[in-house]
């Protein structure tokens, strides 16, 4: 007699055995049938699923339309298109010349380049008159305790952006009441919440390309008008909105990535020209600007503001990506003992063994950068502007360290 059991048999469901760092387990997702990983951590979609294309979440083929209604970001998307500062590509150039792909180059045509670096480097320091060459050409970097506490500081160097900003533009405090600040690549917004704390502004506008959590915005809202702009700097008309009507317009940025510092340079000032039609506001005078550049390795010819300026320096579309990637070489750690740049390394295939020591690599990655800052400061004066190249803080915590302080004459 075969013994039957009166409770029924229950599925075996085996969770993913992926380990998560941050949360300190295991992955709790079903594990699929042939792995003991689930579909998201076992490297391979599975054949009857597949990716969405706008939060990149891995879901089933027969719920690809239900998840499309639904999903976060596309829906953000959507809105964002219907807003009235949304354009597309607006701050793209139109250039319809073919750039040519960057090819590698030998160790002659390296050491040509740095030659021609140095010789642009003269004439830029010639230009601006900066007091902040001569620390370019020093040799003194960041050591690697010095980087990793350099994440600890991010406070400081938003106090020392702010007084740079507020001692540049003194008769800032007598137009407080007819002023909105604009802070572009916002992140959480903390540059502009200390900002607000030293010099009080009756609105704020924080534009960044995707939402954050643990904004600054929660405080923010309940002392200021507050308005929170999820739109790439590409395809922001700044002056088209209707909360900028009447008001003076202070932009500011700080860690404004590669090709970003180019768009924002077009935004502010560019836009204000190009926006007309019966449904845009009057032109707003642009009051002033603080933004600080970074990762000028990721820098583009056909997007870089002011590639005329770099023609008259020798340097063409040719050397542009080259050159670009050599500015990685300013972020090179002091210390032997750790590793090298991963940008560095990265475009290894472009920039060969060229057997320079590590402190002229870091050099010549600095004088680079201050090329690239010098030719947005000639854009800006070309302009109209009052701009000038600062530094903000101290070239022992951050390599970018370079503030573009502008105003209107």
């Amino acid at each position: 007699m075969i013994h039957r059991s009166s409770e029924p048999l229950v599925p075996v469901f085996r969770t993913c055995s992926y380990y998560l760092a941050a949360k300190r387990r295991c992955c709790k997702q079903l594990a699929t049938t042939d792995s003991e990983y689930c579909v998201h951590h076992n490297g391979r979609v599975p054949y009857d699923c597949c990716t969405c294309r706008f939060c990149r979440t891995i879901i089933p083929s027969h719920r690809v339309r239900k998840h499309s209604e639904k999903c976060p970001a596309h829906l953000r998307k959507i809105r964002t298109r219907t807003e009235s500062f949304f354009r597309m590509n607006t701050n793209v150039p139109a250039k319809v010349k073919n750039v040519p792909r960057a090819k590698p180059l030998d160790s002659k045509e390296i050491l040509e380049l740095i030659n021609r670096v140095e010789e642009a480097f003269v004439v830029c320091c010639a230009e601006l008159e900066s007091k902040v060459a001569h620390i370019v050409q020093s040799g003194v970097g960041a050591t690697s305790e010095q980087q990793v506490a350099a994440f600890n500081v991010d406070s400081e160097q938003c106090r020392s952006i702010a007084e740079k900003l507020i001692t540049f533009l003194p008769g800032i405090r007598f137009c407080q009441t007819d002023t909105t600040l604009v802070e572009l690549c916002a992140g959480r917004g903390y540059l502009s919440s200390e900002i607000l704390r030293q010099l009080p502004l009756p609105r704020l506008v924080l534009v960044d390309r995707r939402p954050f959590r643990f904004k600054a915005d929660r405080f923010l809202k309940r002392q200021y008008e507050t308005h929170r702009w999820t739109v790439d700097l590409k395809d922001l008309d700044l002056y088209r909105s209707q909360v900028l009507a009447k008001s003076k317009v202070l932009v500011v940025g700080k860690h404004l990535c590669g090709e970003a510092t180019d768009y924002a340079l077009r935004c502010a000032v560019e836009s204000k020209c190009n926006s007309t039609g019966p449904d845009t506001p009057k032109l707003r005078s642009l009051y002033g600007l603080g933004l600080a550049p970074c990762c000028h390795h990721s820098c583009r010819w056909l997007t870089f503001i002011n590639t005329p300026f770099l023609e008259r320096l020798g340097i063409n579309e040719v050397m542009f990506p080259c050159l670009a990637r050599m500015s990685s070489w300013a972020t090179l750690s002091d210390s032997h003992g750790c590793k090298s740049s991963r940008s560095d390394n990265t475009y290894s295939s472009l920039l060969p063994d060229t057997k320079l020591q590590r402190h002229e690599k870091v050099v010549i990655g600095r004088k680079i950068k201050f090329i690239l800052n010098t030719a947005r400061v000639v854009w800006l004066r070309e302009k109209g502007f009052d701009a000038h190249l600062d530094m903000y803080v101290d070239l022992k915590l951050t390599p970018e360290n370079m503030l573009i302080l502008a105003r209107c004459l």
